[in-house]
């Protein structure tokens, strides 16, 4: 049986070109880090979980697991399918509805068609489509 992706992965992540990584920190905002939300770190190939946020000044600081800290520009979030969706509606619009075995995805005059099991990974297409800019 497949099971349907609920959240973005490290391999997903990985194919983020840098300036796709410093568009989305400059240009969209994660929203508001939650405790318990998992984040990859890229300068330790880790993946973490964040157990509170700090700010100090104008940078912020995911903490985790022992107190450790991390830079917010070092970090991607491992977003899902909610949260994918809400950034890729700010300042624009999509459209996800779903048919017989899949989804139809209309962003920015892009047409998507896929399996129910891809959902996360076109709505991926779609961010870094979003960030590429």
């Amino acid at each position: 049986m497949n099971f349907i992706k609920h959240q973005l992965t490290v391999e997903d992540i990985k194919t983020l070109t840098e300036k796709e990584l410093e568009n989305f920190h400059e240009s969209i905002l994660w929203g508001d880090p939650e405790p318990g939300e998992s984040f990859y770190d890229f300068s330790t190939d880790e993946v973490h979980t964040i157990t509170e946020v700090r700010s100090e000044g104008n940078s912020f600081f995911l903490v985790y697991e022992g107190g450790k800290t991390d830079d917010w520009d070092t970090c991607f979030p491992l977003l899902n399918v909610g949260q994918l969706l809400d950034l890729l509606s700010f300042e624009t619009n999509i459209e996800v509805r779903s048919w017989g075995s899949g989804w139809l995805v209309v962003y920015e005059d892009q047409f998507f068609k896929v399996g129910r099991n891809e959902l996360i990974d076109v709505l991926f297409k779609a961010l870094k489509l979003k960030i590429s800019k």
